[in-house]
């Protein structure tokens, strides 16, 4: 929802070039052969680079470590959800030595709350990057704590709390305030422990942006769980790397929301009816990361390609009841595993549990009463380049 990026550049020099067969044919016909100065190398240690790092954040209260992984293998990870241990992750990876071996590229990842924002904060630090390119970047990505859905909700209760949320224009440009403050801070902070080892850097300004639910999504829809039966979000133990396109940022590849379309899709439905949103600087994006539009754009149906209608509408493809989030038969239905889930040890039969207990599965009531799902009025496919992304 809100996204922010800090880059520093660290110090670093051309890498070496191996003298290649192409070389030397390009010299042999009077061409310069390549330098290999389109790739930086840093001069310092990841060592050096880490332990700053983790001081400035351990300064602003952020010491809830996720995860550590080096060269895409795990260094440490927390499976049970453990706030403040910044200090264990540290001299767990300094007991194996970990940092003190030259590593390709390192990334942390930890979580943060306060003032009523979630915020996941994403350090990468690579050892290679093309000229020109920051070595070390920061994301961070926060949502709020006031959309995620409470036990016992039923739809029509967290879809009229979500219309509530998207009209109070006020609270929403405050919570944009509070991370564009974290976000300043963190580079402020950054930049005093790194000291001389910050050769430039920079934040970029705070987005605030959504993903516009595609079929794929739609059709979760019809198999999320309500009432006693509602399946709390949690951090994934294992992220999830392989996500494309508009998930490819820390939510999506640390915490496992089921219901987090359905939050987008019930915002967007308040944007395109004029009462969410209004005056907000935001833009909307596909699942491919395609944008669809903005604040400045001319909003209305034909803005969501006339996918998107009021609750109620026979029409719409989406009808939020008191039982259930039923989906138009338009919406194709898919099979196999969701990418959402892969990985998760938790994971349960069903996309957000599979409605066991209250019998408040959704989508009966509209597929019983106009048949099966007709694929032709919308592709199989969401979009994206990753063949299909879930919620979470």
């Amino acid at each position: 929802m809100f996204y922010a990026n800090i880059h520093i550049d660290l110090p670093s020099e051309p890498a070496l070039h191996r003298r290649t067969l192409l070389d030397w044919f390009s010299e042999l016909i009077g061409r310069e052969p390549t330098s290999g100065a389109d790739v930086e190398v840093i001069t310092v240690t990841g060592l050096s680079v880490f332990k700053p790092v983790t001081d400035a954040l351990a300064q602003l209260g952020i010491t809830d470590v996720l995860s550590v992984i080096v060269d895409g293998r795990i260094a440490y990870v927390d499976t049970e959800e453990n706030s403040g241990d910044l200090a264990t992750a540290i001299a767990e990876l300094d007991a194996r030595a970990v940092l003190e071996r030259e590593f390709e590229a390192m990334k942390m990842v930890l979580s943060h709350r306060r003032d009523g924002l979630r915020t996941l904060i994403e350090v990468t630090v690579r050892r290679r990057v093309p000229a020109g390119s920051p070595e070390l970047v920061i994301a961070l990505a926060a949502r709020l704590d006031s959309m995620q859905i409470a036990r016992g909700e039923s739809p029509t209760a967290y879809a009229e709390r979500l219309r509530a949320i998207a009209a109070d224009v006020p609270a929403l440009e405050a919570a944009r305030e509070r991370f564009a403050a974290l976000a300043d801070e963190a580079k402020r902070a950054l930049d005093e422990q790194l000291g001389e080892l910050v050769v430039s850097s920079s934040v970029a300004p705070v987005e605030l942006r959504l993903i516009r639910p595609g079929p794929r999504q739609l059709d979760h829809f019809r198999r999320l769980s309500w009432g006693p039966s509602v399946r709390m979000p949690k951090y994934r133990p294992v992220p999830i790397r392989s996500r494309l396109g508009a998930y490819d940022e820390p939510f999506y590849h640390y915490y496992f929301d089921p219901y987090f379309d359905f939050v987008a899709w019930v915002t967007l439905t308040e944007i395109v009816a004029g009462r969410g949103w209004q005056g907000l600087s935001f833009e909307v994006v596909n699942t491919d990361g395609a944008r669809v539009f903005g604040a400045r754009d001319a909003l209305g149906e034909a803005a969501l390609g006339g996918e998107y209608g009021p609750p109620g509408d026979d029409e719409a493809l989406v009808r939020v009841t008191e039982r259930a989030v039923e989906v138009s038969p338009r919406v194709p239905t898919f099979t196999g595993p969701d990418p959402g889930e892969i990985s998760d040890p938790r994971v349960t039969p069903g996309f957000g549990g599979d409605g066991r207990g209250d019998g408040q599965a959704a989508g009966a009531g509209w597929n019983e009463a106009r048949g099966g799902p007709d694929g032709a009025d919308l592709g199989g496919s969401c979009g994206a380049s990753c063949g299909g992304c879930g919620g979470g």
